[in-house]
């Protein structure tokens, strides 16, 4: 069991990078049920590349990205810059589904691109899925 007496089913660890806070505890409390591990969930780039660097020793195993996020820093380059700099897979989930983003997404080598809202079962699908194939 974690610290929110949630029973972890496996090791996978993941980090949420949502700008909505309310959808990043919810995703993370049904991630948490699904017997994911999440490591954090924060709201900018500029965080998410400090937690990858952070969890240096249990980094995460796979990064939901949203591409809308506060900061300076959208979650494409966030994720080009982890991707590049760390090899950690990066799923995207985003409203965005304009062809120029999902081109401008496409760069970065997702292993998946949902829109939202997010179907839990097709998101850990692409979990699982990612994890079993790495």
């Amino acid at each position: 069991m974690n610290r929110a007496g949630v029973h972890i089913v496996n090791s996978d660890r993941i980090l949420i990078v949502e700008d909505n806070a309310i959808s990043g505890m919810s995703l993370k409390m049904q991630l948490n049920r699904s017997g994911f591990l999440v490591l954090d969930v924060v709201s900018s780039g500029e965080e998410a590349l400090h937690s990858v660097t952070r969890f240096q020793e249990q980094r995460p195993d796979i990064v939901l990205m949203d591409i809308e996020l506060a900061g300076s820093m959208d979650g494409i380059d966030a994720a080009m810059r982890i991707r590049q700099e760390h090899g950690i897979p990066i799923i995207f989930m985003t409203a965005d589904a304009k062809p120029e983003v999902r081109q401008r997404a496409a760069a970065c080598q997702p292993e998946a691109y949902i829109t939202k809202p997010v179907v839990m079962l097709e998101l850990v699908e692409h979990i699982n899925r990612v994890l079993r194939d790495r």
